[in-house]
């Protein structure tokens, strides 16, 4: 019984002499923290939700710092389409369309700069 008692005392001697300590994240006491950011990307487009009877759909856009000019593509949502292109000539602003030029359950509007895409959001037109 003694040989069993002092076996068993020098496992745990040397399980917490040799093992490593660690935090609750697993990282060897002493190192700090590592610090990790999360990048927040800028929203370029937005669908202005107007009244359901409103005959017309509004989108807030804005450029990309640097860029003073760029395109509204609308786009068929099934097929590889383009139905409309609009010219932007401020680097901010609101646009409106009848919903009724389109004659679809939605569209895409793809935000363009200097021929590439920036951003694109699906449009619901409920008419």
């Amino acid at each position: 019984m003694k040989n069993i008692l002092i076996t068993f005392l020098l496992s745990l001697i040397g399980m917490f002499s040799f093992g490593q300590q660690i935090d609750e994240n697993g990282r060897p006491l002493g190192q700090t923290k590592s610090v990790a950011s999360i990048s927040i990307s800028e929203k370029y487009l937005s669908e202005l939700k107007p009244e359901k009877l409103a005959g017309s759909f509004t989108i807030n856009y804005s450029l990309p710092a640097g860029k003073s000019s760029g395109e509204l593509r609308f786009y068929h949502p099934h097929k590889d389409q383009e139905l409309k292109k609009v010219t932007l000539d401020q680097a901010k602003g609101t646009f409106s369309y009848p919903k009724s030029e389109f004659n679809l359950n939605g569209v895409i509007v793809a935000l363009y700069s200097e021929n590439k895409l920036i951003e694109t959001l699906n449009v619901v037109l409920d008419r």
